[in-house]
C-alpha cells in the first residue's frame, strides 16, 4: 500500500497544462493566481489556470471525501492508495502508519518525501 501522508491542504490549482499546486491557501487577483505553501508565497498567470478546487475551505476532508481527494486514490479499484493529513493523529494515513512497518524511498536525502510505503 502507498500512503500520501502530507499535512492538510487547503485548495487544489489545476493547470492548464495537467499538473497540480496543492497549497496551503490561494488567493484571486487582477490576472494572477497567489498562493502559499508554508510560508512562501508564489504567483502564477491566471491565464494558466484551468480551475481552483477549495475543498476543505467548504470543511471537506481530504482522504475522507471524495471531492478533496485526490483522483489517483478516489480511483484505484484495490484500495492500494490512501491520503490524509499526518499531522493529525486521528486521520487515517496516521493510523495506518502506527498500525504497519512502513518506510520512505530515498529519506536518507533529507528530502522529507511524503510518500510512504507499507507493508506486512
Amino acid at each position: 500500500m502507498l500512503l500520501a501522508g502530507l499535512p492538510a491542504i487547503a485548495d487544489v490549482i489545476h493547470l492548464k497544462n495537467g499538473r497540480t499546486i496543492w497549497a496551503d491557501q490561494v488567493r484571486e487577483k487582477k490576472d494572477r493566481v497567489e498562493y502559499d505553501l508554508g510560508e512562501d508565497t508564489y504567483a502564477i498567470p491566471k491565464s494558466s489556470v484551468e480551475r481552483i478546487d477549495a475543498g476543505t475551505a467548504q470543511g471537506l476532508v481530504p482522504g475522507v471525501d471524495p471531492e478533496a481527494t485526490p483522483a489517483c486514490v478516489n480511483a484505484c479499484i484495490s484500495s492500494a492508495l490512501a491520503f490524509g493529513d499526518i499531522d493529525d493523529p486521528d486521520s487515517n494515513v496516521s493510523r495506518l502508519l502506527a498500525q504497519n512497518q512502513h518506510f520512505r524511498m530515498h529519506e536518507e536525502l533529507g528530502t522529507g518525501p511524503g510518500f510512504f510505503y507499507l507493508w506486512d
